[in-house]
């Protein structure tokens, strides 16, 4: 709760992705990867009730095991290739009361920390707005970036300005990092996004910014995960 406003959030974690099958369960730093978002979530300070919302009997099971709260099971007809998040999200609103603010969690990741979930929620209410993401510094800047035209050849997405500056003179870029994503449900029922343009930022570093969409994710999480618990004794500060 944050100051009155009461505050739900939901982790998301559909069983049919066909990138990675199986991904939310596959193992990572001893746990299945969904048990790292409920860890989190179930650590917020904000946060007044976390549910998992899944269509899959396995991750919901896992889910409970570490301690997650699965009040529903997610209908077929969300859960599909084309289905919507906010589909999800608006079902999970309807089943479950009365909130403030919601707030989505998607379990592919897996390095985002409690912290990070209440410092987006208190970025987007002490700027009063409708919505908050979190998002990380692009590692090279877009302002570099070229699209293939028609004829095969290298064409600026940018203004042709930047092309010729150095790295230093170029404006800081950011991209959305999957991790949190925060709404005021009065705004968010009628517009079911969570990006316009009075969305404001919440920036996480790196290294807990990455999210897991394939088999190469999964082994750089993997060994942040083992780096982690290696220098802390078995206990990653999650």
């Amino acid at each position: 709760m944050i100051d009155g406003r009461r505050i739900l959030a939901v982790v998301l974690a559909r069983g049919g992705s066909k990138g990675l099958p199986g991904k939310n369960l596959m193992p990572l730093g001893g746990r299945p990867m969904i048990a790292w978002s409920v860890k989190a979530a179930s650590e917020s300070r904000l946060v007044d009730r976390a549910v998992v919302s899944t269509d899959d009997p396995a991750i919901a099971e896992a889910a409970r095991a570490a301690g997650g709260d699965i009040p529903f099971t997610r209908p077929a007809e969300f859960a599909r290739d084309e289905s919507s998040v906010h589909e999800s999200m608006i079902h999970a609103l309807d089943q479950l009361g009365t909130f403030d603010y919601v707030v989505a969690l998607q379990a592919t990741s897996p390095l985002r920390t409690a912290a990070d979930i209440d410092g987006a929620i208190g970025a987007c209410h002490a700027a009063g707005a409708n919505t908050c993401i979190s998002v990380t510094a692009a590692p090279k800047s877009l302002y570099w970036s070229f699209a293939i035209n028609a004829a095969g050849r290298l064409e600026p997405v940018m203004d042709n300005r930047w092309q010729t500056s150095r790295r230093q003179e170029l404006p800081p870029v950011y991209l959305p990092n999957g991790a949190v994503y925060v709404a005021r449900v009065d705004w968010y029922r009628g517009r079911r996004t969570f990006v316009d343009a009075e969305t404001v930022p919440y920036v996480m570093p790196p290294e807990r910014s990455l999210e897991v969409d394939s088999a190469l994710d999964m082994t750089l999480i993997g060994a942040l995960f083992t780096g982690n618990m290696t220098s802390s004794n078995g206990n990653p500060d999650r």
